[in-house]
């Protein structure tokens, strides 16, 4: 993949090299998982992953986004 980063001066590298996006620290963080599939009466079928973030001390245990500067509050 080929990212231009600016309009002069483009960056190339791997997208799966990438392990600092949300996404993956999401998918990293979640405790459990549950696969599915179901198929609809209209033949139609819809397959999905639920990933299980659980309470830790009245908090979710999402992964913490590094691209927030320490002390902003969203």
């Amino acid at each position: 993949m080929l990212l231009h980063i600016g309009w002069k001066n483009p960056k190339g590298f791997k997208t799966r090299d990438v392990k600092d996006d949300m996404q993956t620290l999401f998918i990293n963080a979640a405790k459990d998982t549950f696969e599915f599939r179901a198929e609809t009466s209209e033949k139609g079928i819809v397959e999905g992953v639920l990933r299980y973030h659980p309470f830790l001390y009245d908090r979710e245990t999402y992964p913490k986004d590094p691209y927030v500067k320490p002390g902003i509050q969203i």
